[in-house]
Formats: structure tokens, sequence, C-alpha cells
């Protein structure tokens, strides 16, 4: 009888440590499990729990010393295995990371969802193991855009009263040539990545940065666009925390003309926690200098801060996000002067036959600091931005995307008032 009494106790001493994992008491689950254990060091149950529970604690070291006493009780508990390969990677031992990915992609039966995640795991510890990694996206593809010069939906635009002898102007008359235009075009897209393990001290990685696109409009050459980004960031990669330090510069072209150039620096701290969903909290932090090339008013100094939360799920293979950016442009005219504030959520949703399914809605609000000579009010624009998608991965290397992107800008000036489609079919290739 009293054995089955303790049986009993320890069971629901189980289920409490279970439950107190998923309210999120990591402390008092590490507690309940660390005492079973203690008890019934042998037990695989116990001690898997156990890990999962140090492993969200940002506690590697007992994570991994809990899988090891599963494997040595149950070999081949290729789950455990696998957790264990993720604490090798977590804590940058590369060479034992490949080492058990490899075991599990040995077993027989794996079925294709399991298979891609090792497989994914394993890239990444053998990218680890190399003091230099390089990586690249080429992309190709044709878009249809309803409002390529984002001109406005009205021919006729109220304005302030201008007094001219004896007459009195309130409307002003768009010119046929700022109305909306549509076009078709092409464009491409190439992008560079270069990573290093300096081997400094804090796990301090660096990465280096190059993207360059440019689009082909039909018999809209003027709105042609072209776009370059070099950077560098300094990243470092802590048990459950990621800071990143990127420096940016940045060059637009219109029409083969250069329109700005653009000097960033954007840190950003990721703090993670386990559980199921997994979230990611992200604090970001924006200054950039903006210089146009003849637009000189223009001129500016944007500043940004940001917060959003990540929640992934259903074995990290879904996610969705929601954030908040609050921003001021301080241009060397007034007119131009603003600050507001942009909403985000979206989602990424994994399909069947390695395609995904994803969304990303913004709202923005931005208010002017001085109106223009011909407008009644100070500017206000309220945006809404909605991008659905979905896209298909060949080989893992190849892929296709549709997406459509609807844009529609309110403005208090009707000048700035528009709305705007860009349907988008694309190829990529990433190696």
């Amino acid at each position: 009888t009293r054995v089955r009494y303790t049986e009993k106790f320890v069971d629901v001493r189980f289920k409490e440590s279970s439950q107190a994992f998923k309210d999120g008491d990591l402390a008092r689950a590490y507690e309940i499990l660390r005492k079973l254990v203690q008890d019934d060091p042998a037990n695989p149950k116990y001690n898997f729990a156990l890990g999962m529970t140090c492993m969200s604690l940002g506690d590697h070291t007992r994570a991994q010393l809990a899988f090891e006493r599963v494997l040595q009780a149950e070999p081949g508990n290729m789950r455990a295995r696998a957790e264990l390969g993720r604490t090798y990677l977590d804590t940058r031992q590369y060479t034992l990371a490949e080492k058990e990915f490899r075991s599990i992609l040995d077993t027989p039966d794996l079925s294709p969802e399991v298979r891609e995640n090792v497989e994914r795991h394993l890239s990444a510890a053998r990218k680890g193991m190399k003091r230099v990694s390089v990586s690249g996206r080429l992309d190709a593809g044709w878009f249809d855009d309803s409002n390529v010069n984002v001109g406005p939906d009205s021919e006729v635009i109220s304005i302030a009263p201008v007094v001219f002898g004896s007459q009195v102007f309130t409307t002003l008359d768009v010119g046929e040539a700022s109305l909306p235009a549509e076009t078709t075009g092409i464009f491409g897209s190439f992008s560079l990545s270069c990573q290093t393990d300096p081997g400094m001290s804090g796990g301090w990685l660096m990465t280096a940065d190059t993207m360059l696109y440019q689009n082909w409009l039909d018999e809209k050459e003027a709105n042609e666009t072209l776009y370059g980004v070099l950077s560098v960031s300094g990243r470092r990669m802590g048990s459950k925390t990621m800071v990143n330090v990127p420096l940016r510069v940045s060059h637009i072209g219109i029409g083969g003309s250069p329109l700005a150039n653009q000097y960033t620096i954007a840190p950003s701290v990721v703090c993670s926690a386990g559980g199921e969903p997994v979230k990611f909290l992200t604090t970001s932090v924006q200054v950039e200098s903006r210089d146009y090339g003849t637009l000189n008013s223009r001129d500016s100094t944007y500043m940004s801060v940001g917060e959003s939360l990540r929640c992934m799920f259903g074995k990290g293979r879904h996610s969705i996000s929601i954030g908040v950016t609050l921003f001021k442009d301080n241009t060397d005219s007034a007119i131009y002067d603003q600050a507001g504030r942009t909403w985000n959520m979206g989602f990424d949703i994994r399909m069947p036959m390695k395609s995904r399914l994803y969304m990303l809605a913004k709202h923005t609000v931005a208010d002017y600091a001085e109106k223009e000579a011909l407008m009644v009010d100070k500017r206000s624009d309220t945006q809404g931005q909605f991008t659905v998608g979905l896209s298909k991965l060949f080989m893992n290397q190849l892929g296709l995307d549709i997406n459509h992107q609807r844009t529609s800008n309110r403005s208090t000036f009707g000048l700035y008032q528009y709305d705007r489609d860009v349907t988008t079919v694309s190829t990529f290739m990433t190696f």
C-alpha cells in the first residue's frame, strides 16, 4: 500500500511540474523536477522534462546532463538526442552538435517533417564549425503596379484660398502626368552575407552584408528604382538574449538619378523565453541621417524606437508577431518634419509541400509640424498597408513567391491621398 501511495504522490508531483512549465513558472517546475530526478536519477521521463525546463531557463549545462541521462537509459530516444544536439548548438559546441544530428539522420523511418527540422539544425552546426561562412540569395520577378508614381486619387484638390486680383481659387486641378499611373515591370535583386567568428570574448560574431535591387518599368523609366545597401554588424548570442549592432550605408536612385543616401545605426536586443509557444521580445532603436541629392530641404535625422513580440509554435514551424514603433523625422524644412507611430502584426504559417503562407499588416499615423502654403490645415496622414503571400520551396534552395500588397493613404491634404496595389510573382535561389 505504501508503494502505491508513493507512486501516486510522484505522479501528482510530475503533473504539477508540467503545469508549472505550461504556466511559465519555470523556477517552480525546476525545483519539483530536480527533487524527482534526485530520488530517481535514471528515470528518462523526469530527466527529459528537467532538460527542457533547464533549456528554457538558459541553463544549458544542466540540460545537457539531463538529456545525457535520458540517452543512457534509452539510447534510441531521438527526441532527447535532438535536444542534446540543440544544447551543443546553443553553446557553440558545433562538432558535438553535428555528431548528434548526423546520428538522428541515420535513423530509418524519420518523418519528412522531423528530417527537415534536423537537417536545418545540422546545417547550422556545420556553418558554426567554419570560421567564415558565406550565404546569398538571388531574386528575379515580374510585378503589376497600379500607382507607380503615387498619384492622388482625385483630379481636384481642395486648397487654402488663393486670391489673385478679383479671383479666389479654392481648388487645384491635378495635371494628367501626376495622376496615378499603372504599369508592369520586372526586377532583380542580389544579396550576400559573410559571417565570421573573430574569437572575441563574450561570443561576438561579425557580419558583413550587401544587397542590390533594380527594377525596370514598361514606359515609366522616370520611376525606375535602384536601391543598394552595405552593412557591418556585431552580434552577441547569449543563452536567452541576442544583441545586434548594425551600421548601414544605403543609396536610393530614381529614374537613373541619385535620390538620397542614408547612414544608419540600428541596435536591437532580442530576449527569448521557452515553453510553448516560444516567445521573442525585441527592443530596437534606429538613428538615421538622410541626405537628399537635390531636395536639400528634405535632409533629416530620423529616429525611432520599437518593441515587438514574436511567438513561435508548432515546434517552431509557425509564428505570429505584433509590434509598435514610435518615430520622429527632424527635417531641415518644417513642412516635412513629422512624428508618428506604426503598429504592425503578421503571421507565417508553414504549409504542406514546403510552402508557407504569410501576412503583414501595418497601420501608421504621421503628424507634420507645419502646413504647406496651399494646405487648409497642417498635414496629418493615416496609412494602412496589407501584404499577403504564398511561398513554395523546391529542393531547399529554389523557390517561387507570389504576393499582393495594398496601400491606402488618407491625408488632410488631398494631394497626398492615394491607393496603390502591387502584385508580384518572383523566383529565388539561395546558396
